[in-house]
């Protein structure tokens, strides 16, 4: 019988950013799914601000997971705002979540609402996107097996 050792590596990101030359206030947050730097992002009723605009499609739409997806809390809702917003989270407490809104897709009053992914969107363009990707997701999403 062979056991094989494993190994774990543990690594500080902000202080590995400070030993290259840099600084921990300079580190830049990236999308939990794609990596890529969050310009936009989905923030829930938990605060975490952890998925893309792009990525929102993916995980809530097509996966159809609808939690947070650092500590995995419901959220039925999400909002989609700039990456350096504050107060993403409190933005969301203040939109319309009543049922007749949750079926109407478009403006709500400052926002953009895409039912498909149950998201509110800071900005046109994005929303525009989102509709898009969940169109073209629905296309060529696999039939579900009966």
């Amino acid at each position: 019988m062979s056991t094989k050792a494993v190994c774990h590596a543990v690594v500080d990101i902000e202080l590995q950013d400070v030993a290259h030359g840099g600084t921990a206030a300079t580190t830049t947050y990236c999308c939990a799914v794609c990596v890529e730097p969050l310009e936009w992002v989905a923030i829930g009723p938990c605060g975490h601000r952890s998925v893309c605009a792009r990525c929102i499609v993916q995980v809530r739409f097509v996966s159809k997971d609808r939690r947070c997806y650092l500590c995995r809390a419901p959220c039925p809702l999400v909002v989609v705002v700039k990456g350096d917003c504050i107060n993403g989270a409190d933005i969301l407490a203040e939109l319309p979540s009543s049922p007749s809104m949750i079926t109407r897709q478009g403006r709500v009053d400052n926002f953009w609402f895409n039912v498909d992914t149950a998201a509110y969107f800071a900005d046109e363009q994005q929303f525009k996107v989102a509709r898009i990707a969940c169109v073209k997701k629905s296309f060529y999403k696999p039939k579900e097996k009966p």
